[in-house]
């Protein structure tokens, strides 16, 4: 009786979370075709007409793989230098696949194969997982088999093959911690030997390994009162599992009141508390599967706010300026359980502005631009910063224009006032004001069109030099006051 091998060894590929079953297949190689000596000198992908299944881009890395039309399967020859000596230098065929093979996953490999039926041939077709081999390694040639540098395989595990036509084999293989993302498949003769050729007729590589779901009692956490959170890893197939390790980010949670170390190893079950006021609160964890420590994945609980927020009334600037709070409640202050930074806004500053001066980190004053005889709709916001989240709170503030009236009071009263000038306007970043009756209280506040406060300028003398060279392009706002009076303008860089 004439007796084969199909040996296989696996050395390694790169670290994923990805658990779904997917099928690598060159499912069937009669749907492939090329007329070249060496079947896979341009690098095809041969892929299942299953649109489910990802095709396997070849490569030929010893000697040259050839397609027989007629079988409709990739031919692998190898012999012995001399057949009779154990120990005399083996001459084979090598190809490689190419798919995202994952560290620590199993796989089911699938293929059909039959050895060339012929009498004192023995043969071995040995998997193993190596680097992508580049010129002058990669074989595009056409001399056959190549003398074989490394014959033998020391994972390798030997499988018997029908000799007298194809047969289905199946294997399932754990990728082990060090290798690439490189299968080659190799045809070797063995010991004592005849010259021999492999057909091989499919190829189909599934992910078989167990999926261990990782779950929260609760997604998220109430930033400054933080609660109790029991993580849980699942394991619905009932696969074998030594142990489950559970890894919190370091400063960011308490084991049974303290710092959790980083490293936990307990049930399929803990509990931890997230630290108070942290930025972030991320568990991730694996399991120790098959002998190797398979990472599952990780859970982030999210921190939000003990309350939610407003701006207070009133929806509508009816004189040149009103006040805005953020509260809880009408009428109820806020109040913090950690730190929080705020930021205010507005959308239109051609509507209003937010004069900083008056203003304090949950109180802002809002003041027309110009003199009044705009209108529209602009949004107030506050950006809250607390707990590594950002909580914005908005409210629509409508504008209604003073009228024609108002403006000819205003300009009136501005003509009597005559209280400055400005020039020259607009101008390249250095503008010069002149005060008509300075007062001992007089000064200048120049903000950007995002309400960021630029200068804060004493009147000294007559004149008062504006200096925003270093600044972008834009319109900025002069809020003039001599203590009496407070006038707005605008100046425009170029």
């Amino acid at each position: 009786m004439k007796k084969s091998f199909l040996s296989f060894s696996f050395a390694a590929g790169i670290l994923n979370f990805c658990f779904s079953q997917t099928t690598y297949t060159s499912d069937y190689y009669y749907s492939f075709y090329t007329n070249n000596c060496n079947a896979f000198s341009n690098q095809p992908y041969i892929g299942s007409t299953n649109s489910n299944d990802g095709s396997l881009q070849h490569f030929s890395t010893l000697g040259q793989p050839k397609y027989n039309t007629v079988e409709g399967a990739i031919i692998l020859e190898c012999s012995r230098q001399d057949p009779s000596n154990p120990n005399s230098a083996a001459y084979g065929t090598e190809y490689s696949v190419w798919a995202s093979f994952y560290q620590y996953h199993q796989y089911r490999v699938r293929m059909r194969i039959k050895q060339e039926n012929a009498v004192g041939t023995y043969a071995n077709l040995v998997a193993v997982f190596g680097v992508y081999l580049t010129s002058p390694y990669l074989s595009n040639g056409c001399s056959g088999p190549q003398l074989d540098p490394l014959p033998v395989n020391p994972d390798g595990i030997a499988v018997p093959i029908n000799a007298n036509g194809y047969a289905d084999y199946e294997f399932f293989i754990t990728n082990p911690l060090h290798g690439y993302p490189i299968l080659h498949l190799k045809a070797v003769a063995s010991p004592f030997s005849q010259p021999t050729k492999l057909f091989v007729r499919s190829l189909s590589i599934t992910d078989v390994t167990p999926s261990f779901p990782l779950t929260a009692s609760s997604d998220t956490r109430i930033c400054g009162q933080e609660a109790p959170v029991t993580f849980t890893i699942s394991n619905p197939q009932n696969a074998t599992v030594t142990a489950y390790k559970f890894l919190p980010a370091p400063g960011q949670w308490l084991y049974q009141g303290n710092p959790a170390p980083a490293e936990i190893i307990a049930s399929n079950s803990i509990t931890l508390t997230p630290v108070n006021c942290a930025t972030n609160a991320t568990v991730s964890a694996k399991v120790v599967w098959n002998g190797n420590e398979l990472p599952i994945g990780s859970k982030t609980i999210n921190a939000t706010s003990h309350a939610f927020y407003e701006i207070s009334s009133p929806t509508q600037i009816s004189s040149n300026s009103s006040s805005y709070e953020l509260q809880i409640a009408p009428g109820q202050p806020v109040s913090f359980f950690c730190p929080t930074s705020i930021n205010w806004s507005v959308s239109d500053i051609n509507l209003a502005t937010i004069d900083f001066t008056q203003s304090t980190p949950t109180q802002v004053v809002l003041e027309r631009s110009g003199r009044g005889t705009s209108s529209g709709n602009l949004v107030l916001t506050a950006s809250l910063g607390q707990c590594g989240q950002t909580i914005n709170v908005a409210r629509t503030v409508s504008v209604s224009s003073l009228g024609i009236l108002s403006e000819l009071v205003q300009l009136k009263q501005s003509e009597e006032l005559k209280l400055v000038s400005v020039s020259p306007n607009p101008g390249y970043g250095i503008f010069k004001l002149e005060w008509n009756k300075l007062q001992p209280e007089a000064k200048v506040i120049v903000t950007s069109m995002d309400g960021r406060i630029i200068r804060v300028l004493e009147a000294q003398n007559k004149f008062t030099d504006i200096d925003i060279s270093n600044e972008p392009a834009g319109i900025y706002t002069l809020r003039i006051t001599d203590g009496n009076n407070v006038i707005i303008e605008k100046i425009v860089k170029n």
